[in-house]
């Protein structure tokens, strides 16, 4: 079971509230697109902003450019240089990793700096999505040769943990540090029932640390050098 075979713990369940790093929230996390697609729209009839027509297309040179004969479009609210993308997503669950708000704005900002600023002054968080890992009946990108490298620490940016709300050490999900996010976790976000375990909480803040900075702590180091001793022997041709 590699690292999971480490930890007392993975997952507390925890009555809904104000996000706290650690909960699980089910997110709607978009697909990373190695080319990003823009949805083009304009006006079926110039003297009206309701009715639409668009076309989706690959990126391209033109786009967020300064385009002064873009008409207001309702919904979009494009201005010159933006551009509307469009991707695929899908409700993953998502480990809160910590929390962003400017709280103290009306000691300091006038009601017009305000307004200006009030973007700054709602709660946003940095989420990591998890994945499934694959099964024969769902085949999948972490298919059970990479989990045994996950599981045995082999990669900074991806770490494992049991199903959501499991605690037996067998992995079924898959963090991904490399699709961090941000959100406000408004609409279309759902509380899970449940936060990670403290131990669990603090092996995947020491990977964050490990994948952004480069550093590893000796706790860590010890871990990872445990966890690889479960790696299993490549397979040579």
């Amino acid at each position: 079971m590699g690292v999971l075979q480490l930890l007392s713990g993975f997952y507390e369940k925890a009555a809904p509230g104000k996000p706290q790093c650690g909960d699980v929230y089910w997110v709607p996390v978009p697909f990373v697109d190695q080319v990003l697609r823009v949805l083009e729209a304009t006006r079926s009839d110039p003297r009206n902003h309701s009715e639409l027509e668009f076309v989706i297309q690959q990126i391209q040179s033109r786009h967020f450019t300064k385009r002064d004969d873009r008409l207001p479009l309702k919904l979009l609210h494009l201005e010159s240089t933006e551009e509307a993308i469009v991707a695929r997503a899908k409700k993953r669950p998502s480990i809160v990793l910590c929390h962003g708000c400017i709280s103290d704005a009306e000691e300091h900002l006038s009601s017009a700096d305000q307004r200006v600023a009030k973007e700054l002054m709602r709660d946003c968080y940095v989420v990591a999505p998890m994945y499934s890992t694959a099964t024969p009946q769902e085949p999948g990108m972490f298919m059970p040769q990479l989990v045994a490298r996950i599981r045995a620490m082999s990669y900074a940016h991806l770490a494992c943990l049991p199903e959501l709300g499991k605690n037996e050490p067998v992995p079924g999900e898959i963090v991904r540090l490399d699709r961090m996010m941000v959100t406000h976790l408004s609409r279309g976000c759902d509380y899970s029932g449940y936060r990670l375990h403290p131990e669990a909480r603090g092996l995947i803040h020491a990977q964050l640390s490990w994948f952004i900075r480069g550093e590893v702590n000796d706790e860590l180091a010890t871990i990872i050098e445990l966890a690889r001793t479960t790696l299993p022997q490549s397979k040579t041709a």
